[in-house]
């Protein structure tokens, strides 16, 4: 489910969760880089459902909340649950789905922990239903009660390690880079979206999104999809309807290159219209299942990602015969 703001754009689908906006550091708090954290041992697996990625963090009373990492949402959302504890609320902010509208209340940043080092968030979190977060297919029996953001991660080296179930936090300048993998440049725009040039057919032109918060290995603006359709040999292709009218399109290609990677078996979904402003627009993204093929270190400091190839992982990707059980 994308979502999009008229003051600060914020973007989230609920099958390829996004969330994106930018909010102002916090001070100096959390200078001292976090202890790494396990996340769920099925982020990213399992080829067209991937599962999201999943962290626990801690409030300043003790109580622990489970976290959806999304490098696509550039904001930290907490869960409507968790209103009564987060004082006077500051405002409130339209928000703009793909098939419908809705609006988020904004309340002054809790503090964040992980183990004993406290996060650098904005200074305001969002506040919206995430309950479409906890999904049937998530092993995680705690409810989802946030999506940590851009705000936060924008501070530190992070690095995923699918391997070990590991999410590292690093000090950028003492970084062994030669033995990181394939260095990509990354942007931050204006919108607070984190992006890398080029796509996995070589596009030209294609700024796509690095989205962990994306349940599929990459989403592509409807003209490139179809160009893609006509110049790559893809695997199967399909298309579904949820509950709520949402049309997914969905095709396999058997073989794909990502900065001169091969790759076998990539699923990418056709972007749905964005609607801002009064303005239609699509995004491109790259999402959890493809990073998820590799030992992941994002310098964001240094506007860098690194990519070190995992060995080959077998996931189904055979064309779905129905729908998925969860609303997008």
């Amino acid at each position: 489910m994308k979502i999009v703001c008229t003051i600060i754009t914020c973007v989230c689908w609920m099958f390829l969760c996004s969330c994106a906006t930018r909010c102002a550091p916090r001070g100096a708090v959390g200078s001292a880089v976090p202890a790494e954290a396990s996340f769920n041992e099925d982020a990213g697996a399992g080829g067209l459902w991937g599962d999201l990625l999943f962290v626990t963090l801690r409030l300043e009373s003790g109580k622990e909340l489970l976290f959806n990492v999304d490098t696509g949402a550039p904001v930290t959302v907490l869960d409507r649950s968790l209103e009564p504890i987060l004082g006077k609320r500051q405002g409130e902010k339209p928000i703009h789905y793909a098939w419908s509208d809705g609006t988020a209340n904004t309340y002054r940043a809790p503090k964040l922990y992980l183990g004993n080092a406290q996060l650098r968030t904005g200074d305001l979190v969002w506040v919206d239903d995430l309950s479409g977060l906890h999904r049937p297919t998530n092993t995680l029996s705690s409810p989802v009660q946030g999506i940590l953001g851009m705000d936060c991660m924008r501070h530190y080296a992070i690095q995923l390690d699918f391997d070990a179930g590991k999410m590292r936090f690093l000090e950028s300048g003492h970084l062994k880079r030669e033995a990181l993998g394939m260095a990509f440049p990354l942007t931050i725009d204006h919108s607070g979206h984190v992006t890398v040039a080029g796509f996995f057919m070589g596009t030209k032109g294609v700024n796509a999104i690095i989205d962990t918060g994306c349940a599929c290995d990459g989403v592509l603006e409807p003209k490139e999809f179809q160009l893609a359709l006509q110049q790559q040999r893809a695997a199967w292709t399909n298309w579904f309807k949820y509950p709520t009218g949402f049309v997914r399109y969905t095709v396999c290609f058997q073989k794909l290159v990502f900065g001169g990677e091969s790759c076998t078996n990539i699923v990418i979904d056709e972007a749905p219209a964005m609607v801002a402003n009064g303005r239609t627009y699509y995004l491109n993204a790259i999402g959890l299942p493809f990073l998820a093929r590799h030992l992941v270190t994002f310098d964001f400091p240094k506007r860098l990602m690194y990519l070190q190839p995992r060995a080959e992982l077998s996931f189904n990707y055979s064309k779905p015969t129905n729908a998925p059980k969860t609303n997008p």
